[in-house]
């Protein structure tokens, strides 16, 4: 069974024997089986446990694999990384933007606000002299009038009381 199973091997790569378990086992047992049947055994199964080497080979021939897989992931990473700075970057460039809008919005509210402040007062003292005018002044000459309305009156009534 050895001398079969190291006849196949010899023409085998290490990759085709690891890769591809069943077909190498398969070759190994439809070898063994033809010098097995001319003694009289009959194998009924074959299986191959591990493959195994004493000098590191097999474990070193996985080593590039597992370091592009490690690359791999890591660029990913980086990517993934990148993309949420990326995305972080806009939101706070949103989020400033509605901030000067804001500000500038308040700015023009305020604008408007002093303005008619203003208006209101330049219009204060205009607004008091027509308080005054009918409030104080209007009355006054209304009763200034009445009197002087009175005095000729009385006057008058004199005049024609002594002519």
């Amino acid at each position: 069974m050895s001398g079969s199973l190291r006849s196949i091997v010899g023409t085998l790569t290490v990759e085709s024997i690891i890769k591809d378990r069943a077909s190498f086992a398969k070759s190994v047992k439809e070898e063994a089986e033809h010098s097995m049947h001319n003694q009289g055994l009959v194998i009924d199964t074959f299986q191959i446990q591990s493959v195994d080497d004493f000098s590191g080979y097999l474990d070193n021939l996985g080593r590039p694999e597992a370091a592009l897989a490690e690359k791999r992931a890591k660029i990913a990473e980086a990517q993934s990384l990148q993309e949420a700075e990326q995305a972080k970057a806009i939101a706070d460039e949103q989020v400033a933007l509605a901030q000067q809008q804001l500000i500038i919005k308040r700015a023009e509210l305020k604008e408007v606000a002093d303005a008619r402040q203003a208006r209101a007062d330049a219009a204060g003292p205009e607004l008091r002299e027509r308080e005054l005018d009918t409030e104080v002044r209007k009355p006054a000459e209304a009763v200034i009038k009445a009197k002087g309305q009175a005095e000729a009156e009385s006057t008058e009534a004199k005049g024609l009381a002594g002519a």
